[in-house]
């Protein structure tokens, strides 16, 4: 408990540490809840609990960054008490410990509590799940079954990664714990179920969605351990926890299947979880699919290593506890500066842009939802469809030299220069401005900040769910 609160209070010291919201999309969850208590509904159509749950802290703190803050840092805490908990199950509490603190401290986890705010609700979730599974062996009453059932469908609909992998946990279960004719019934229904609710569930697990792996897969296999260190940047000694986590799942799990181990059915659907994590043959080169998917790695991995560290006597796992709290404190902060955002910079700006009521302000990610937050008039980082165009568009473009536009515009195009090397130009100017530029000059400004991308179907899915 101690070790809960310590993690709960670092956690918000540090997300704190500045009075705006972190990551890309800290006020992306600050304008939802905005829009729970405005409108009733969030603005984009959610089924997550997440989101239900920093509105729960909202209700008692007016502040919504800072509820949000609060909340984050409890559920950080909380996935750590569940690891705690599922391992304490599966081997005894030293064992408990020693997983709990080895995950905290773990640079993945961090990435979820400064920028990736669903899924760790989700893999809490996803925990707690894997709790109940184990504590089904002890228990086989009805009850049990309902409350797994239960926590199964809140991971599933709270991330579409979380879906994947308590289905894989579930079958896996399945498999080895009910008769193969009944096993076959369940698994058939809980499939049907994920079906219904992809169809009448706002942002659940759907076929669409794998048209977010159109170029994930590739022939040549990387090595994700590299990409990972050349895209972060971990350090020394984050750099060994992030080679323990991916090294000695592979080793022990081999000896795990030879010893035929009690609860074979988890380790194995960890084991499936973790391949997924680590697939060579998917691209690795930014903060991507492949990347979402491999900073899941600590989940299935702590699980895997709990049998080395099950072997442990205790004169030695408290001496690891205590060498590596510093550790968990490094890489907290260091996971917070990573994604952080010149929120102040854009704070500044907004109020100089002073845009009509029903415009559309095209910006990249980070921006948006600040500006959403603030102004209540709509923004997004992708090209505006077709229903946008009868509105005023404007476009607010990132590291365009003034003579670069002066030189390939009209003079009588309204450009309006501000801080930090943005400028605000009508939609149809910056395409013909585009349209107009050097190849060499084009390539500069297709990236991130100067979003030029439509939103694909997946997304466009979630649409039909939106309130008129």
């Amino acid at each position: 408990m101690l070790y809960f609160i310590f993690t709960v209070f670092l956690q918000f010291f540090i997300l704190n540490s500045s009075q705006f919201a972190s990551g890309t999309d800290g006020y992306y969850y600050a304008y939802q809840i905005k829009s729970m208590h405005e409108k009733g509904v969030f603005s984009a159509p959610e089924s997550s609990l997440t989101l239900y749950y920093l509105y729960f802290f909202s209700l008692a703190v007016k502040n919504i960054v800072l509820s949000n803050k609060i909340a984050v840092s409890f559920l950080k805490g909380f996935l750590v008490l569940e690891i705690y908990s599922a391992v304490s199950n599966l081997h005894d509490r030293k064992t408990g410990a020693a997983a709990a603190v080895l995950s905290s401290s773990c640079l993945m986890i961090n990435f979820f509590t400064c920028e990736y705010v669903k899924s760790l609700g989700a893999m809490v979730l996803f925990v707690f799940f894997i709790n109940s599974m184990l504590l089904l062996d002890k228990n086989h009453g009805i009850k049990y079954y309902i409350f797994s059932a239960c926590l199964f469908f809140s991971a599933a609909l709270s991330h579409k990664v979380t879906a994947v992998f308590s289905l894989i946990t579930v079958l896996a279960f399945f498999s080895v714990r009910i008769k193969k004719k009944h096993a076959a019934a369940a698994a058939v229904f809980l499939i049907s179920a994920l079906a219904v609710f992809s169809v009448f569930v706002p942002n659940s697990l759907h076929y669409l969605d794998f048209q977010r792996f159109s170029g994930y897969f590739s022939l040549k296999p990387y090595l994700h351990l590299k990409s990972f260190f050349l895209i972060m940047h971990p350090g020394t000694v984050s750099k060994f926890e992030v080679l323990l986590l991916y090294f000695f799942p592979l080793i022990i799990f081999p000896y795990i299947l030879l010893s035929h181990k009690k609860n074979i059915y988890l380790y194995s659907a960890m084991m499936a979880v973790f391949m997924i994590c680590i697939n060579p043959f998917s691209v690795f080169e930014s903060l991507d699919v492949a990347f979402r998917l491999f900073i899941f790695l600590f989940i299935p991995s702590v699980f895997i290593l709990s049998v080395a560290l099950s072997k442990l006597k205790l004169k030695y796992i408290l001496p690891f506890l205590i060498l590596i709290i510093p550790l968990h404190v490094y890489n907290t902060k260091k996971s917070y500066l990573q994604f952080s955002h010149d929120y102040e910079l854009y704070s500044d700006i907004i109020p100089l842009l002073n845009l009509p009521e029903n415009s559309l302000l095209i910006v990249h990610q980070g921006f948006d939802y600040l500006y959403w937050y603030e102004t209540g008039k709509k923004a997004f980082h992708y090209m505006p469809e077709a229903k946008h165009m009868n509105r005023p568009l404007y476009r607010l473009a990132f590291g365009v030299k003034r003579d670069l536009f002066e030189k390939y515009t009209d003079s009588n195009t309204g450009i309006r220069y501000l801080p930090g090397f943005y400028a605000l130009i009508e939609e149809k100017d910056w395409q013909s401005f585009l349209t107009k530029i050097p190849e060499n000059e084009r390539h500069r400004f297709n990236d991130w900040r100067n979003p030029g991308n439509f939103r694909e179907n997946f997304l466009l899915r979630n649409q039909k769910f939106r309130k008129k």
